[in-house]
């Protein structure tokens, strides 16, 4: 090889060098990103749920406790606990009648269930029959925090269905019945089937 393009290389070489390392810290950074998004859109939504709580006529907290209302309490924002699955759809569109903590019964309809990634917990998820959007279903869990760091009664999540049948199950978003509030009010209960043997460190934790 010619001593100049020997020279050429050497010169390209410190070049190529910081362009290789400039690309894996953008691929790196990546991930990184919109993990911060992430947390940071999770924890948007929970000012935005603080600031309802307080302010909105229709919350749930009692008007006396409003002026000492400082925020709920959650756990830390974990992206461990968003994860993906798919939809297993039971036969037919049977209606089953949930029974509220209030003693009476609300309808759904029985929708299906998804495998979470540890293959060893199922959710049923359900359909409610009205007032919501076509592609709204709806979980309610209890786990192993229940009855400890989290309300004994269980916690409730609002799925939304993919073209594909696909979903994501993010706990982070995982939220209290309005009765942990307000007694008066009328919450349906977890079925036996969506009892899970894990403990789910994310979401919403028991009030106050």
């Amino acid at each position: 090889m010619p001593y100049w393009e020997n020279m050429n290389i050497r010169k390209l070489l410190p070049g190529v060098i910081i362009a290789i390392i400039c690309t894996a810290m953008i691929v790196v950074s990546r991930p990184i990103t919109a993990s911060r998004e992430y947390v940071k859109g999770i924890e948007s939504r929970r000012t935005e749920i603080d600031y309802y709580m307080k302010q909105d006529p229709e919350s749930p907290i009692a008007r006396d406790q409003r002026a000492g209302f400082i925020g709920l309490n959650y756990y830390p924002v974990d992206s461990e606990y968003r994860v993906s699955g798919t939809i297993r759809h039971f036969d037919g569109d049977e209606i089953i009648e949930v029974p509220l903590t209030s003693g009476t019964y609300e309808r759904y309809i029985r929708y299906g269930e998804v495998e979470l990634n540890d293959h060893t917990n199922l959710l049923e998820v359900w359909k409610p029959l009205s007032g919501t959007a076509d592609n709204r279903l709806f979980v309610a869990f209890t786990d192993g925090t229940s009855g400890d760091t989290t309300y004994g009664g269980g916690r409730y999540l609002n799925l939304f269905l993919e073209d594909d049948d696909t979903m994501v199950i993010d706990f982070n978003l995982a939220y209290n019945p309005y009765c942990v509030y307000d007694y008066s009010y009328a919450c349906p209960l977890p079925p036996l089937e969506n009892r899970l043997s894990i403990d789910v460190l994310a979401g919403e934790k028991n009030y106050p």
